[in-house]
């Protein structure tokens, strides 16, 4: 008969597997200032915020000559946006703001997914111009994790999961290795929704249902083991 004990030590070698798999590395950030173009266009863009939020991008456009603030008197700024997939998002004209400086809104609704984009900057004035390149991500709560561990709630749901199946096995009482299971499911179910590293894909979609799957493995054979506990 499969018990509780057999099962754990199943789920644990699966759930290391999925442990291994954690760890995936986020792509570091990075922004490009097109060189001698004649304009310098410097903005200010967070690496990593929170979805559906909007972004009000503000920048400056010097000229690289004699470092002199340009205004919209004869030159146009546009800002566009796109997803990791390349798709444009965003297309508009930034707005002068008369306080030397320029800027633009994106709205909530372009950012409605964790992820990647991609923000461009043009500035042009006849012969001369300038571009402005940045990359960032979008996160759950606004804060880049290169390990899935300095995730609060996926470190605090799989941290109840070891405290309580350790105490399970050892105490050998199946209630606690059927709340370890709810523990890890509960997991499952963030990593199927939110991805894990700020990446949410096929592959981060298969870690959620192995640990689904280990989740109720050991739900399972608690569940009968405790309705059976004399």
């Amino acid at each position: 008969m499969v018990t509780l004990k057999k099962a754990t030590l199943i789920s644990l070698f699966s759930f290391f597997i999925v442990i291994t798999l954690f760890n995936v590395v986020s792509a570091g950030d990075t922004f490009f200032i097109v060189p001698d173009s004649g304009f310098y266009i410097v903005a200010q863009v967070q690496d990593t915020f929170k979805i559906n939020t909007n972004l009000t991008i503000n920048f400056f456009v010097y000229n690289e000559t004699n470092g002199g603030l340009i205004d919209n008197s004869s030159t146009n700024c546009s800002v566009y946006l796109a997803d990791d997939k390349g798709e444009l998002l965003v297309n508009g004209d930034a707005s002068y703001t008369g306080e030397e400086y320029w800027n633009f809104l994106i709205l909530s609704g372009n950012f409605s997914r964790i992820g990647s984009y991609n923000l461009g900057i043009s500035c042009v004035n006849g012969n001369q111009g300038g571009a402005f390149v940045k990359y960032f991500e979008t996160t759950a709560i606004g804060i880049q994790y290169e390990s899935i561990f300095l995730s609060p709630i996926m470190l605090t749901l799989l941290s109840l999961f070891c405290i309580f199946l350790a105490f399970g096995l050892y105490a050998k009482i199946p209630s606690l290795g059927f709340i370890a299971s709810i523990c890890l499911m509960i997991a499952g179910i963030y990593t199927m929704i939110y991805g894990l590293n700020v990446v949410t894909d096929l592959y981060t979609r298969a870690i959620a249902v192995v640990m689904l799957g280990v989740g109720f493995i050991i739900m399972f054979i608690s569940a009968y083991e405790w309705f059976t506990f004399d």
